[in-house]
């Protein structure tokens, strides 16, 4: 993907049934800390492709946000496919 003239990419994207992106999905080796600095790296893909659900994860750690009117809230569980 295209961010300015930065090419990036992301791990999993998901589309809900219409065919609209709906969790994007970032994936960090074990050992990287899941900091404001990877949490930033997932908005910013948010600006490109904007989503409802975010996810982040090292595999021991998994944070996860949903978009709402003005910013992303956490949320404690992953929404199933059927919540879309």
């Amino acid at each position: 993907m295209k961010l300015g003239e930065l090419s990036k990419r992301f791990d999993l994207l998901i589309f809900d049934k219409a065919a609209h992106p709906w969790m994007l999905v970032e994936c960090k080796a074990m050992e990287e800390k899941l900091d404001s600095r990877v949490l930033w790296q997932v908005l910013r893909y948010n600006m490109a492709i904007p989503i409802k659900y975010l996810v982040v994860t090292n595999g021991e750690e998994c944070h996860a946000f949903i978009k709402t009117e003005t910013d992303f809230a956490d949320i404690t569980a992953l929404p199933t496919y059927s919540e879309e």
